[in-house]
């Protein structure tokens, strides 16, 4: 008959390996605790790391965009600035008139010019209606001479330009009192700042390709039409050029 000393030494072994296993678990448990918390501390910290990361890239972002506001700001202003300067150096030239197709000399004067177109046009010019005339020097020797004149009175210049078209049929050598003998035209524009006068080129340059017929300049504005029967385009600035072609190649398409 088996004693109770021989149950329990029979229940102690196998006990034994239960209770290591219960222990090694259990200090397993208490690494595994210990990880968890290690990498919840871990991710705490990232948490943390990313709002911080977050605010940082709101604030940047918020930046960001404060200064491409500035800047476009900044941008809008120079060119507001920019159209002023250019709109004021075309209101400066608005007493002058250029005549292209005569060339002053020593004996020819820059007056007896003016005075003579003014005579063939029918707008008599006196000494007094000319504040100043000059050669305009040119660096390109295939161009025709060209000199400006700044009259005293606007509305002296006003007809003087007005009436260039009488110029249409003219050489140079029809002109009176001058004595030449030259076969070129002579013209009369508005005095036009380089700006503009690149501008007058460009809408020039679209006008042949358009095969248009009429193309003028007043007060330093560009005006352009098809022919009698359509409406007149104008042009201030390289903008308005670019919208009409813009206009233009979708009307065509």
């Amino acid at each position: 008959m088996v004693t109770v000393k021989e149950m329990k030494d029979l229940f102690k072994k196998e006990l034994t390996p239960i209770n290591n296993t219960l222990q090694q678990l259990s200090s397993n448990f208490d690494g595994l605790k210990d990880s968890v918390k290690f990498l919840s501390d871990k991710y705490d910290d990232l948490l943390r790391e990313l709002h911080s990361m977050n605010e940082k890239h709101d604030l940047q972002s918020k930046n960001l965009k404060k200064a491409r506001k500035e800047l476009n700001e900044a941008k809008q202003r120079a060119a507001e600035a920019k159209q002023q300067v250019e709109e004021l150096a075309q209101y400066i030239r608005r007493d002058c008139v250029e005549i292209a197709g005569i060339q002053p000399t020593r004996d020819l004067s820059c007056e007896a010019i003016v005075n003579s177109i003014g005579e063939t046009i029918g707008v008599p010019i006196t000494a007094d209606d000319i504040s100043i005339a000059h050669p305009i020097p040119s660096y390109n020797q295939s161009a025709a001479p060209k000199l400006i004149v700044k009259f005293t009175r606007r509305q002296v210049r006003n007809k003087f330009y007005q009436a260039r078209k009488k110029l249409a049929s003219k050489k140079a050598k029809d002109l009176p009192r001058l004595d030449l003998e030259s076969d070129a035209r002579v013209y009369i524009s508005e005095s036009l700042t380089p700006y503009k006068k690149n501008l007058f080129g460009q809408v020039n340059k679209l006008k042949k390709r358009l095969k248009w017929k009429y193309i003028w300049t007043y007060n330093g504005r560009i005006y352009l039409k098809q022919d009698e029967n359509n409406v007149v385009h104008t042009f201030d600035t390289l903008e308005d050029f670019d919208k009409f072609q813009s206009r233009n190649h979708s009307t065509n398409n």
